[in-house]
């Protein structure tokens, strides 16, 4: 995931108070940003596997949702095959086997296994997802997702760790929740919004994220809209503001410590 080149940022610069941050300090907070993305990233990834699932209607029987998704599944697609297991009175299991070479459903390449639990009480209906054992677009991903509903709202969440993809030895951990938003399907939507946490880690200590309102379109590998605040292990804060412009172009506004921002161009 990668912005473009900043080489000509001195003439996308917006006068907002004080002084603009040097090249270099631009170029750090780029690449303190593209981290923490890469994080958000497999969050969203994970959270999209809910969308294998179909919508639960309140007051449906347990057994009765879990056999509808076994069914859904086996005539979505001939690569993946679904097992249903009565664990006990109150919980149910379901795993998901996906094909040798891998099975793409809802936009996004699985391989490996799926386990997702479900269990019922107090009013409510609760899902968890165990993203351990199965490969997501060709990324092992060590992630648990949950989703509750019925009662008094429902929410989506996400705890996702990894390593960095380049090569670096950082590792990222990621926490977050699906935004609600009137009128805008949570799961198996077009867009999904994200509230959250996180932080990258590496020899040199540890970056603290914090992200509000990031409204990703599936397929787009950056934000059209929201914000990321990184608190730096060096005692900077670097915010980018993502906006849309054209289509899938796109900008963000870098900001370094308070100072000046910069507009960088970039293709979501």
């Amino acid at each position: 995931m990668r912005f473009p080149s900043l080489c000509a940022l001195a003439l996308l610069a917006t006068a907002c108070g004080g002084e603009p941050p040097t090249q270099a300090e631009v170029e750090e907070a780029r690449g303190r940003v593209e981290q923490a993305l890469e994080g958000v990233e497999r969050g969203r990834n994970a959270l999209q596997v809910l969308g294998l699932l179909p919508d639960y209607t309140c007051g449906e029987s347990q057994r009765g949702f879990v056999g509808r998704a076994v069914e859904g599944l086996r005539a979505e697609a001939a690569c993946v095959s679904a097992e249903a297991l009565a664990a006990s009175e109150t919980l149910d299991v379901l795993t998901l086997h996906f094909a040798e070479g891998g099975c793409v459903l809802q936009g996004l390449r699985l391989e490996g296994a799926l386990l997702f639990s479900f269990s019922e009480g107090a009013g409510r209906f609760e899902v968890r997802g165990d993203l351990g054992r199965v490969k997501v677009n060709g990324r092992a991903l060590d992630a648990r997702v949950s989703y509750g509903t019925c009662g008094d709202e429902t929410t989506y969440d996400v705890e996702v760790r990894g390593e960095m993809p380049d090569a670096s030895g950082n590792r990222y951990s990621v926490d977050a929740s699906v935004a609600q938003r009137g009128g805008l399907p949570l799961i198996g939507g077009t867009r999904l919004v994200l509230d959250g946490s996180g932080d990258v880690t590496g020899p040199q200590g540890t970056d603290r994220t914090s992200f509000e309102e990031l409204d990703y379109e599936v397929g787009s590998l950056l934000p059209r809209a929201g914000s990321l605040e990184v608190q730096t292990q060096d005692g900077h804060r670097v915010r980018a503001t993502f906006r849309t412009t054209l289509w899938r172009l796109g900008e963000a506004e870098l900001e370094v410590d308070g100072r000046e921002s910069v507009t960088v161009p970039i293709l979501r």
